[in-house]
Parts: structure tokens; C-alpha cells; sequence
């Protein structure tokens, strides 16, 4: 970030690590926090400290609407991405160069982007949808999360990620392909699925939005032992143990230069 001379992970848990940043000719404050969160519907940076608000782009800025209230705008690129900007401070944002968004006045707490459209992908109905829905979310930010298991039966064990949050509201996340699968339970009364947030699609599969401070589901364990489920046949058995024998031979018999490594070190006493 401008104006910072190092950065650090200053803390993390199972499902984040935070990043904090010391602004030049400082030795300990961090002056900006960001908490990167697995599954955040936003990229969040605190910052602890007033500062003019600068984001730069590869791409050229195409429009800033700042109808959506104050310390809020939804910036369109020529990439055809829109995204949204949202300030805890009550803040003028506007474009100064082609590629700048600025802030008129010092910004003071949470900066976040949020994407809404990638490529031209959505209508302006839908992106409109998605911005209001993003919105319900602007002053909670998810900073980590705890993981908790508890065995219930010999083959089913009960998950719940817990979301550790700054501010008030619900935070909103997105959940991969996997955790949709498994019937997130809707009992408590702040889970809901959010399905005016487009999805995006990863590697693992599209995510689909949800608000909740809490989720929990059910899954069947598969069973675990020294033996595979479907044992090798004999044949395999036999090639296996050939290609054993032609790996040892390339290993030297003296006992002082044998692999440290317990992969290789295993070979070599076969």
C-alpha cells in the first residue's frame, strides 16, 4: 500500500490470516489491517489511521455512480467487471484520472470491493439486485472463523464454521460446490441463502451466496483404515513389488549416505 514500509501476518486461525501494514518512518501501529477471509463476498482493508482514499486500475474507469448513498459507489470498468466500494466513513468518492478512484476527504475504518459483475455477464437488472444485496451486508466484516467437529455417530460428524465478525449485521459469504452439498442447516434464523448475488465461478465450482454467522451441516464419514476399500489385485501386488526391487537397486548400500527423507528412506530398507 502507498506510503507503507513493510507488512506482516499479524494473526491467523483456520479460516483467515490478517495482514497489517506500518506506514513509513513508524515502528509498531499497523495503519492499515486486512483481514483475508475464505469465502468474504468482499475485500476488506481497515484502516486504523486517516488517510485520503486512492484505488488504481490496469483498466480505465468507465463510470462512477454514487447513487447508492454516501461512502458508497459502484465503479465500471472497460475490462466490463463492475464493482462496488463501500467506506465505514461517510465519505464523496469520485474519479480523478482514468484509472484512479479517489476520496475527497480522509477515510477512517473500513474500506471494501466487492465484485458485481464480471464481463459484462449480468443485466443492470441484475446488477442492481446484487449491489442492494451486497449493501445489506456493508457494516459487517468478516475478520476469521473457527472450524469445530463432534463425532455423532461412528460414521456422521457435525461441522460448523463459526464467523468472527467487526460491526453489526450478518455477514454475507459464499459457499463452494462441497458445502452446498451437504443441507447447510437453515435453523438458526440468521442462514439464508442469497441468490441475488450473482454466483462466480472457481476452480472448485460455482459459489453461491449466503448470509449467516454460523454454519453448520452433517456429513457421512468415510471410513478409514491401514487396508484401501478395494484391495490390489495379485498381479498388482506383484508389479508393485518389481518396480520396489528396481527402485532399491539404484540406492547404495552404504549405510551412512541412505535418504533422510522417510519416503525414500522407507525404499531403501525394502
Amino acid at each position: 500500500m502507498p506510503g507503507c514500509s513493510r507488512h506482516w501476518v499479524s494473526s491467523y486461525d483456520p479460516l483467515s490470516v490478517t495482514v497489517s501494514y506500518i506506514q513509513n518512518g513508524q515502528t509498531s501501529d499497523a495503519a492499515v489491517t486486512v483481514p483475508l477471509v475464505r469465502g468474504s463476498a468482499f475485500v476488506s482493508a481497515i484502516f486504523n489511521q486517516s488517510a485520503r482514499l486512492q484505488l488504481s486500475t490496469i483498466h480505465a474507469v468507465l463510470s462512477v455512480d454514487t447513487s447508492y448513498g454516501p461512502g458508497t459507489a459502484v465503479v465500471r470498468l472497460n475490462s466490463g467487471s463492475v464493482w462496488l466500494v463501500v467506506c465505514e466513513s461517510s465519505i464523496n468518492i469520485r474519479q480523478e484520472t482514468v484509472n484512479d478512484i479517489v476520496s475527497d476527504e480522509p477515510v477512517c475504518g473500513a474500506v471494501r470491493l466487492a465484485l458485481v459483475s464480471n464481463a459484462g455477464c449480468s443485466s443492470v437488472a441484475d446488477e442492481n439486485a446484487t449491489v442492494l444485496a451486497l449493501l445489506t451486508a456493508r457494516d459487517v466484516v468478516p475478520v476469521g472463523g473457527s472450524v469445530s467437529i463432534e463425532a455423532i455417530a461412528d460414521d456422521k460428524a457435525n461441522f460448523t464454521f463459526c464467523w468472527k465478525t467487526r460491526g453489526s449485521g450478518t455477514p454475507l459469504m459464499y459457499t463452494l460446490p462441497h458445502h452446498q452439498m451437504t443441507s447447510i442447516s437453515q435453523d438458526s434464523s440468521d442462514f439464508r441463502w442469497v441468490d441475488e448475488v450473482a454466483e462466480h465461478w472457481t476452480s472448485r465450482g460455482r459459489m453461491r451466496a449466503a448470509l449467516g454467522c454460523q454454519w453448520q451441516w452433517i456429513e457421512q464419514l468415510e471410513p478409514l483404515g491401514f487396508s484401501g476399500q478395494t484391495p490390489l489385485s495379485d498381479e498388482a501386488v506383484v508389479r508393485l513389488r518389481q518396480l520396489v526391487a528396481i527402485d532399491a537397486q539404484s540406492l547404495t548400500s552404504d549405510k551412512h549416505s541412505l535418504p533422510q527423507d522417510p519416503y525414500f528412506f522407507g525404499k531403501a530398507l525394502a
